[in-house]
């Protein structure tokens, strides 16, 4: 399921929840995957917006993303909103989150300003995302212990 609550040009966030009711931005409880989305740029000077998902990111107490100063520059969705930046800056992505019910997992993020893709080298890394500006993505892979058969 994709989701938004980016602010003032930051991404919104990509995410799994539980349950079939609409989504709040105050529902994290609900969350089993969230990929943060990326921050927004400054127009004015040309920086680019903070990475989703990057240790840095995050900040806000919800999933939405921060107002900058003057409705300039806001940050991203994630499962913690990134924080606006000041005007004329660059804001903060949004932060992602894996529950623990879903074992085994990781989170992928870019280095910030760097414009390459998320560690295009691991294993999972489908060879598209990141590469250009589109929608968040999660890839969820599953699988299971089989018993042996007698």
């Amino acid at each position: 399921m994709r989701f938004g609550f980016g602010d003032w040009g930051g991404g919104g966030l990509s995410g799994v929840f539980r349950g079939g009711a609409t989504i709040t931005d105050k529902d994290r409880d609900r969350a089993l995957l969230i990929a943060g989305g990326g921050g927004s740029a400054s127009g004015v000077t040309c920086m680019p917006g903070g990475t989703g998902n990057h240790p840095d990111s995050g900040g806000q107490p919800t999933m939405q993303g921060g107002a900058g100063a003057d409705g300039m520059n806001g940050g991203a969705g994630g499962y913690e909103g990134g924080t606006g930046g000041v005007k004329g800056g660059n804001s903060k992505g949004g932060k992602g989150s894996v529950a623990k019910e879903a074992l085994s997992s990781r989170i992928l993020w870019s280095v910030p300003g760097s414009g390459k893709v998320p560690q295009s080298n691991d294993k999972d890394y489908d060879g598209v995302a990141g590469s250009v500006e589109a929608s968040g993505r999660i890839v969820i892979h599953f699988s299971c212990d089989q018993p042996a058969i007698e």
